[in-house]
């Protein structure tokens, strides 16, 4: 299995150009607790090879080369089906959120994923800049503003023309943050999403203001959370 990571490695690395020392491997092989069931689970480090890989991987995906391709029919009927189980989500909704996933796919046989992470000098923020209160559950919509932390762990979508369904009737709701890794890299800017988590104030202590922000991945939401595309 480290052979085959290796492989795949090496084939997104000459298609994106992204050199080799910017993946690395998480997941069951990690940890070499792997079988040979496991799937392969790379990540790439830097803001910049996380483009260059998504996009070689969707050109890899349409020419169909080296062995690596997207779910068939049945594996994308069990995956959605396996989400629509465990997720507050139907079939279709998970459909949709498969057919948006470009980190998702098969190698020579086995299920990959692959996971962007941010260089340390990429990473703006330290513990104990800001400060979140917790403030009630919320369902929102919203239209996405800026999109190009939604790879990353956790998925940050800078929003506006927030509009509460459901909650607090707060203003100034600015950020829509997903620490599950199946919400993240959904909606591109501009699109509309709904969402329902835990609403947050925010104390930006650095710049000495305040907002809000609703977050998806927490123990008070049970599980009940999520993000979805409107179309």
């Amino acid at each position: 299995m480290q052979s085959k990571a290796l492989n795949l490695a090496l084939i997104i690395s000459d298609e994106s150009g992204v050199p080799l020392e910017f993946f690395g491997v998480t997941g069951s092989i990690l940890l070499d607790i792997h079988q040979s069931f496991s799937d392969i689970d790379l990540t790439v480090y830097g803001v910049e090879s996380n483009m260059r890989v998504k996009e070689a991987l969707k050109r890899i995906y349409l020419l169909n080369k080296f062995g690596v391709r997207r779910f068939n029919s049945e594996e994308a009927r069990e995956w959605c089906l396996n989400k629509s189980e465990m997720y507050p989500l139907t079939y279709e909704e998970a459909k949709i959120l498969l057919d948006r996933r470009w980190n998702r796919g098969v190698f020579q046989g086995t299920m990959f994923s692959i996971h962007p992470v941010k260089l340390e000098d990429e990473v703006n923020e330290k513990y104990g800049d800001k400060i979140f209160r917790f403030e009630g559950m919320i369902t929102i919509e919203a239209t996405v503003l800026d999109d190009s932390e939604i790879d990353f762990m956790p998925s940050v979508y800078a929003v506006g023309d927030v509009k509460v369904i459901e909650g607090p009737p707060v203003k100034d709701i600015r950020e829509l943050v997903s620490y599950e890794g199946l919400y993240s890299g959904l909606a591109s800017k501009g699109e509309r999403v709904r969402a329902y988590g835990k609403l947050e104030r925010v104390i930006d202590i650095k710049r000495n203001e305040e907002y809000y922000r609703v977050l998806v991945g927490s123990q008070e939401a049970h599980g009940r959370d999520y993000i979805k595309p409107l179309l």
